[in-house]
């Protein structure tokens, strides 16, 4: 199966990014994350909708900062890597004590 980009607009994807602290102004926390694909710039990087952005930088008032969407410009040096599950929808990350990592034995 040929997977490309413009494929994947539109689509969920797990994505793993590295140095993600320096994306902190963004609102991204984590290095894991499941993102919606909204375009990218060929050279450049990937546009991402993301959910449950904490903290949003942006508010209408004076109320307390909340989670928010947000549509995230990531540069490509940035993403260790973009995985798509095809069929799959309302993807969730399970939390890093939960995963079995290594070699299945039974």
């Amino acid at each position: 199966m040929e997977i490309n980009l413009e494929k994947l607009q539109g689509k969920q994807v797990f994505m793993m990014l590295r140095d993600v602290e320096t994306l902190a102004a963004t609102g991204l926390e984590h290095d894991e994350n499941i993102f919606v694909v909204r375009g990218y710039e060929k050279r450049l990087g990937i546009w991402v909708e993301a959910e449950g952005i904490k903290n949003c930088p942006i508010k209408a008032d004076d109320s307390k900062l909340e989670n928010c969407r947000a549509v995230i410009f990531i540069p490509w040096h940035h993403i260790v890597s973009i995985v798509h599950f095809p069929g799959k929808e309302n993807l969730k990350i399970d939390a890093p004590a939960t995963r079995k990592i290594g070699f299945r034995q039974d």
